[in-house]
């Protein structure tokens, strides 16, 4: 896919954890009627360390000479937000570090990750493009200041952002994973399928888009074919929308969101009209969340999520 940057973020002033955000994306009394998501309580939020004695900014103040020049940059520099399926920032690599900054970039990485994402990253990095080291870090901003600050880690099917003031994680996000028969990334395109696979005809028609290019509405936001909100699906299909979203942001820790009061709306496309798969991608999306993923060759998955 193009590089983007996805839809804009606006401003919302209340921030909520994973598990809260997972919780409001639906009518509270379907909520209370949903048990919580066993993949939430790994997400539970340890006592806040000092700035000084955080692993991002330690990283950050062990970098000198070239490797600063390289590594370290404004946070209003435009890189920041780009997203491309295999990219690094700079040339240099986790490999070119010192064995005490690589330690650093793993705990900093390990921090922002469930337990379950984690070995999913492990095992998908190592798959497509050697392993954690050969992927590639930058900073934005720097530690101590009132301006934001920010890790990001990126190489072949992963960008990620974290916030280097809280270790949270950010967005723009993407993840990727090319192994068609054992993706690491699958879960959400299968609870997906089965959503879609189990609406009624008449809905079903309104969550399906054939389109020839169906990459190119990725960024679309607000359109005249909105699909269909979580708040209309059965009770059964609210839970699996619900272990749908959890799915989406379960590899993290903590995640940066804001909440919104407009319901999530979810939408397919359908490639060709010749096209044997159901559908070949689909979007979730509202005011605060926005989420696309394809299957084919692979799962790509592209998440932006509304900052505080």
């Amino acid at each position: 896919m193009a590089e983007t940057s996805g839809p804009g973020r606006p401003y919302c002033p209340k921030s909520l954890s994973r598990r809260e955000f997972t919780r409001t994306i639906f009518t509270s009394a379907a909520v209370a009627s949903f048990p919580g998501s066993p993949q939430a309580h790994d997400s539970i939020s340890q006592a806040p360390r000092p700035q000084a004695e955080m692993p991002v900014t330690r990283l950050f103040r062990s970098l000198h000479g070239e490797l600063r020049k390289s590594l370290c940059f404004p946070f209003d520099r435009r890189v920041r937000s780009r997203i491309v399926k295999p990219w690094g920032v700079e040339s240099p690599t986790i490999s070119d570090l010192s064995s005490t900054q690589q330690s650093d970039c793993r705990e900093i990485f390990k921090t922002v990750c469930s337990v379950d994402g984690h070995g999913r990253f492990m095992k998908q990095m190592q798959e497509d493009y050697g392993g954690f080291e050969r992927y590639h870090i930058a900073f934005f901003g720097e530690p101590g200041t009132a301006l934001p600050f920010e890790w990001h880690l990126t190489g072949r099917h992963v960008t990620i952002q974290v916030d280097g003031n809280n270790s949270e994680i950010r967005s723009p996000i993407f993840l990727g994973h090319s192994d068609a028969k054992n993706n690491v990334w699958a879960g959400p395109g299968i609870l997906a399928d089965r959503i879609y696979k189990e609406v009624d005809r008449d809905r079903n028609a309104r969550i399906l888009e054939q389109t020839g290019n169906a990459r190119a509405l990725a960024s679309s936001v607000g359109r005249d074919h909105p699909g269909l909100t979580l708040n209309e699906l059965d009770p059964s299909l609210r839970a699996m929308a619900h272990g749908l979203v959890d799915e989406l942001i379960g590899p993290f820790r903590s995640v940066n969101i804001s909440k919104s009061d407009e319901p999530l709306r979810l939408l397919f496309y359908q490639a060709s009209m010749s096209s044997n798969a159901t559908w070949d991608a689909w979007k979730l999306e509202g005011m605060g969340f926005d989420c696309y993923y394809h299957r084919t060759p692979h799962v790509h998955t592209w998440l932006n999520l509304a900052r505080r």
